[in-house]
């Protein structure tokens, strides 16, 4: 497992506890643009994540460029393991998904709909 993965995944805990501690139900924070979000929010999951975002136009950014907003941490589908490369890409959907090698990113593109569900 990624390094970068479990510093992610403490820091996310940590700043949750830190922001429930302090009296708050929740608190949405866009992703990309890290403002506080209203009722109005906008949802979309990447490699099994919910992301959420004030408007469809931040949406649309992330679906860009996913790794500028995942701190990095990009998952390899057809493997399922944390070692994808940015340059290791495919655009299906208007979303942008990484892999570790050719091989894989050509197994996705064989059958996307297999690794978008599982």
């Amino acid at each position: 497992m990624n390094y970068k993965y479990i510093l992610s995944l403490f820091l996310l805990s940590f700043f949750t506890e830190l922001i429930l501690s302090e009296g708050s139900d929740s608190i949405n924070i866009c992703v990309v643009d890290k403002t506080i979000i209203g009722d109005q929010a906008v949802e979309f999951t990447y490699m099994d994540t919910k992301y959420i975002f004030c408007n469809t136009g931040c949406e649309m950014l992330f679906k860009k460029e996913p790794a500028l907003f995942t701190g990095g941490i990009l998952k390899c589908m057809p493997c399922n393991d944390y070692d994808a490369r940015i340059k290791i890409n495919f655009i299906y959907g208007n979303v942008k998904y990484y892999f570790c090698s050719d091989r894989c990113r050509n197994k996705f593109i064989k059958a996307p709909q297999y690794y978008l569900k599982n």
